[in-house]
């Protein structure tokens, strides 16, 4: 579903970028990896998102030679597209 939305929002001229914060949520199902780990905790739940953002608004404004305008996110509960 996912790659649908970002398929989705390249055909109406928007640029796209994804993470899966570090781990695969299949195999690592709801942060489990992190468990115990503060920093895996405080990468997984905002740093990975935050720096994905921030390169995405880089490479973006370096490609079309201009600021971004306008960011938008969509995100999943359980990091994996499925709900």
């Amino acid at each position: 579903m996912r790659a649908a939305h970002r398929a989705n929002a390249l055909r109406h001229g928007f640029t796209s970028a994804s993470t899966n914060t570090g781990h695969d949520a299949a195999q690592e199902p709801l942060a489990s990896f992190a468990q115990g780990h503060l920093q895996k905790q405080v990468d997984y739940a905002f740093r990975a998102v935050h720096l994905t953002a921030q390169t995405a608004k880089r490479v973006a404004a370096r490609y079309y030679d201009r600021p971004v305008a306008y960011a938008y996110w969509d995100g999943c509960s359980t990091g994996d597209g499925r709900r």
